[in-house]
């Protein structure tokens, strides 16, 4: 054991200096990819713990020269149970049906430009501490963001997802009770969230199935003590990948461990301390995942790769408690708060499923023991849909009710309470609970077919829209199309929202609503990508183009319109200056008035 452990660490030091090295040879300019880094660094690593190891020698000889791959494919597949196999495949099928038309239409949001142009950039990740975002876009596509196969290889994840949480969560054996679960939580506008953001779409979707593949290795049980520590370092890489993909997906693991608990000491009728000691393992994981992640982020601010502040920047402990009555509030919010295509009538159908999963609880649990400890972690897991928040800094990018953010907590409590229906629930509740949940999926597919017809009408206005702005500035006679300018938009027209009917007391929302597919900041990307010529070199910030060129200046405070109007368009020099919104012109002026 100490010899294989040994091997092991050799092996893993051995890829890290490869992969190491080629990412340092491309710095000096070698072709060298990313994804090409870390395969061979794998590959290294795998080649040197069977060159130390005589048993893995002979296993891989065996598996390369003996074995017909084939039937040992077949074989494999056919060893996995026929549940699993079956709600798997129809999870997949319905999953695709539900986004089928952003699959057909390969559409993408307003940080995706150049991504989809080129290739996601790691740099980008690692300057907001997502140092594993991007993984399996390198590792499969190199980087580079594909039509159709990139929304396939995602909601394979979310299918995956949908089983494990049936294992996990020791749902019944049927298969309809793993599809309707699934697909209770996956088929919602939080999942359609992520949709807009095309180059995180894949390593997002495949978070929850990581993380649950995380938890299940952490209860490895066997004899031999080589497989347990091969299962549990696995579960703390997998829980390093999952932190470093997206801090929030914490919600997804509070709730989903939370929710194992709750299920083990009221349907088995075991005791709290006995329910926590079979999760030991898993939190002792996530203690080691969470150590190392906060290490390789220390590293990443001290090497200045790291931005200083980033939306989901972490709060100092000692503000913690007064985010607590906060915490409280939204806690309870989430469960009523309507956003664009969630709205309030939505948001009750799922709390009925909530508080038929309560009546469960307190009726119809074995005994009043059960339903108290069960009733005693509600609070709990509720605050474990909120974590992200309570830890994070609070911004203008993250309020309390994010949808992208929600996407990784209310939803697992939904299947929480579906879930608890009918694990608890006698044959007529469970009739309810199975009638209600095809009811709210159903209100899913529509709403979210309703939001891609919206997007869809958006995208294609203000596509429209940025043709006239390219026909207009091709008439000023500054406009230079071999020039290299630097764009300063003042403000964003988002027109997906032209088309959709609003509901009353909704919350905004920026990637299901209000964001621009063309934004301020982020524009020269999205003008480039189907003009002639990269005639845009920079996006340019107020102060620092009104520094460099005066002439901005006196146009912003006297001249400057907002579209339509001829003065919405004006070139000085090698800048651009574009007026889309009647607001944000007012704020670039009051804060050009302020200066001296």
């Amino acid at each position: 054991m100490k010899k294989s452990l040994f091997y092991l660490i050799c092996a893993i030091m051995g890829g890290l200096i490869a992969a190491l090295g080629l990412l340092i040879a491309k710095k000096f300019g070698f072709a060298v990819s990313v994804s090409g880094a870390v395969t061979a660094g794998f590959a290294v690593a795998a080649a040197t713990f069977a060159a130390l190891t005589p048993a893995v020698r002979e296993k891989i000889r065996h598996v390369c020269c003996d074995l017909d791959w084939a039937e040992e494919v077949c074989r494999g597949y056919n060893a996995i149970p026929r549940l699993y196999r079956k709600s798997f495949w129809q999870l997949f099928g319905f999953i695709n049906l539900a986004f089928l038309f952003h699959t057909v239409n390969f559409m993408w949001g307003n940080r995706d430009w150049a991504a989809v142009r080129f290739a996601v950039d790691p740099a980008q990740s690692l300057s907001e501490g997502r140092f594993s975002a991007w993984w399996l876009q390198e590792l499969l596509f190199d980087g580079k963001i594909l039509p159709v196969i990139n929304n396939l290889w995602a909601f394979a994840g979310l299918a995956l997802a949908g089983v494990l949480l049936g294992i996990y969560w020791k749902l019944p054996q049927r298969t309809a009770a793993f599809v309707i679960t699934g697909l209770f939580f996956l088929i919602t506008p939080y999942t359609l969230s992520w949709l807009y953001f095309a180059q995180n779409t894949l390593g997002i979707f495949w978070l929850p199935a990581i993380v649950l593949a995380a938890l299940l290795l952490s209860g490895c049980r066997s004899r031999n003590l080589n497989a347990v520590y091969a299962c549990n370092i696995a579960s703390v890489l997998l829980l390093v990948m999952a932190l470093g993909t997206y801090l929030p997906v914490i919600n997804f693991i509070g709730v989903a461990v939370l929710g194992k608990v709750f299920l083990q000491t009221v349907f088995a009728d075991i005791s709290l301390k006995c329910a926590f000691k079979r999760i030991v393992q898993s939190i002792a994981n996530l203690t080691a995942a969470l150590m190392i992640y906060a290490f390789i982020i220390v590293v990443l601010k001290d090497t200045g790769i790291m931005r200083p502040a980033y939306n989901t920047e972490l709060m100092p402990l000692i503000a913690l408690p007064a985010k607590i009555p906060a915490l409280l509030a939204v806690m309870v919010e989430q469960f009523a708060v309507s956003l664009p295509f969630a709205d309030l009538f939505y948001k009750l159908m799922y709390l009925a499923m909530v508080l038929t999963a309560l009546f469960a609880l307190i009726f119809q649990s074995p005994d009043v023991k059960a339903a108290a400890r069960g009733l005693l972690l509600v609070p709990f897991i509720l605050l474990a849909s909120k974590l992200a928040f309570f830890l994070s800094v609070p911004s203008a990018e993250n309020p309390a009710h994010l949808a992208r953010i929600d996407f990784f907590g209310l939803p697992l409590i939904y299947a929480l309470a579906l879930t608890t229906v009918l694990k608890l629930g006698g044959a007529y509740l469970k009739r309810l609970g199975y009638a209600l949940a095809i009811v709210v999926i159903f209100a899913g597919f529509v709403r979210v077919a309703y939001a891609l017809k919206v997007w869809k009408f958006g995208w294609e206005a203000e596509t429209k829209l940025a043709e006239r702005i390219i026909t207009r500035l091709e008439k000023l006679p500054e406009f230079n199309v071999n020039g290299h300018y630097k764009l300063l938009q003042i403000g964003e027209q988002s027109l997906r929202g032209k088309y959709y009917i609003r509901k009353p007391g909704e919350q905004p929302s920026g990637e299901l609503l209000a964001w621009a597919y063309y934004p301020a900041g982020r524009a020269k990307d999205a003008y480039n990508f189907y003009y002639q010529a990269d005639f845009l070199e920079a996006d340019a910030g107020l102060g620092e183009a009104v520094a460099a060129n005066p002439n901005l200046r006196e146009y912003i405070l006297n001249r400057a319109r907002p579209w339509p109007a001829p003065e919405s368009l004006f070139i000085s020099g090698e800048y651009i200056v574009l007026v889309l919104d009647d607001a944000a012109l007012a704020k670039a002026q009051a804060a050009l008035s302020a200066q001296p």
